[in-house]
């Protein structure tokens, strides 16, 4: 909430949350960010996908690595996911 804009913080507070097992919670605030924000990051949907894909969400998860891949299509890791 204090960093409502800033990328980074959106990224390691879901990373943070995943370690703690709470995948749920960080799928949604990153979701939530994403939403608000105007990015040309791959990674954050890159994450979205992978958190989405563990909580067995695939549609989402799919919807979220194509984002990854719409922001940088020549990445291979993002093909690969």
């Amino acid at each position: 909430e204090r960093f409502p804009e800033n990328g980074d913080v959106a990224l390691e507070l879901a990373e943070s949350l995943a370690e703690q097992q709470l995948l749920a919670e960080a799928a949604t605030g990153l979701q939530t960010f994403l939403a608000k924000a105007t990015s040309n990051r791959a990674d954050l949907p890159s994450m979205l996908g992978l958190l989405r894909d563990e909580l067995d969400d695939h549609v989402a998860g799919e919807s979220a690595h194509r984002a990854a891949l719409a922001v940088n299509p020549s990445n291979a890791k993002l093909h690969n996911n």
